[in-house]
């Protein structure tokens, strides 16, 4: 019996070192693995991180444009410089500036309107006896002297 116990216990052994050397092959690859990871998030962190700062010079650049185009398009319009090219550009600029201007004041006259005649409205509600949005009360029925009961 003791030698069953023997073969037993070997096998035991045996079953536990290959459980063991299992694991240490899962934590292995486990590990390979997580830094593979680690270094594609590190290289596309960088890679978002350069998108960005790209994205940041272009606004600036726009930036600069827009302030170059300003200043050119205020030069054309005081004669400092004549280019015909920008000075179709610059026309062009000014009739759409002109648009904007002609639906601002109409979006203003249109505002002003709408005030105007809410405010008449209250004006003439606070003018009546009768409160804005309510019903008159009722008389109560009263029998006069003199009328017949049908």
């Amino acid at each position: 019996m003791e030698k069953t116990s023997e073969k037993g216990t070997v096998a035991s052994q045996q079953r536990y070192r290959e459980l063991q050397d299992s694991m240490k092959n899962i934590k292995d690859r486990l590990s390979s693995l997580a830094e593979k990871v680690k270094e594609e998030v590190v290289a596309l962190s960088r890679i978002g991180r350069r998108r960005l700062d790209i994205i940041s010079l272009k606004k600036q650049r726009n930036d600069f444009y827009t302030s170059l185009g300003k200043k050119t398009h205020e030069l054309i319009k005081e004669r400092v410089i004549s280019v015909p090219e920008l000075a179709t550009l610059s026309a062009k600029i000014d009739e759409l500036s002109e648009k904007i201007s002609s639906l601002e004041r109409e979006v203003g006259d249109m505002a002003r309107k709408v005030q105007e005649s809410r405010s008449r409205k209250e004006e003439a509600a606070s003018k009546s006896r009768l409160k804005p949005n309510r019903k008159p009360k009722k008389k109560p029925f009263v029998r006069r002297e003199g009328d017949e009961e049908e």
